[in-house]
């Protein structure tokens, strides 16, 4: 099952639950970050892949429709690490959520509450062609 879909189905729980708007936003903003993760776990598994330079480059130009239209990602190791310290944080911020946390788990929250390590780079947006200059009368 895909993240998107969990994602709706815990939505639809949390309604029928009422549960409050708190609980409701830590658990999206978990779910998004696991998502951006997973959307990156995904490209790093399932495409070719070549080390240069300290990153690791990843790429879909041999199985992307055009040539054209292919994408490259390039991740370093701290943006590993990143990732793996927000699955991390993701599991502590659930399992709060979930029941008390013990003795051991508390002191470690409020390092799990800290804003998100790792940040998706953006895709670039689609050049757009200029428009047509007014034809003269």
């Amino acid at each position: 099952m895909r993240l998107v879909d969990v994602l709706e189905r815990v939505r639809q729980l949390m309604k029928l639950e009422n549960t409050d708007a708190g609980t409701v936003a830590e658990v999206e903003l978990c779910i998004t970050q696991l998502s951006n993760i997973a959307d990156m776990r995904h490209k790093l598994v399932h495409r070719p892949a070549l080390f240069l330079s300290n990153r690791l480059v990843v790429s879909n130009v041999l199985t992307a429709k055009s040539l054209t239209n292919f994408e490259v990602h390039s991740f370093n190791p701290q943006e590993l690490a990143n990732m793996a310290l927000d699955c991390g944080s993701i599991y502590l911020r659930l399992s709060a959520l979930i029941e008390p946390p013990q003795a051991t788990v508390a002191e470690m929250l409020p390092h799990a509450k800290q804003p998100w390590r790792y940040k998706p780079v953006p895709l670039a947006p689609e050049k757009k062609s200029r428009p047509k200059a007014p034809e003269a009368q």
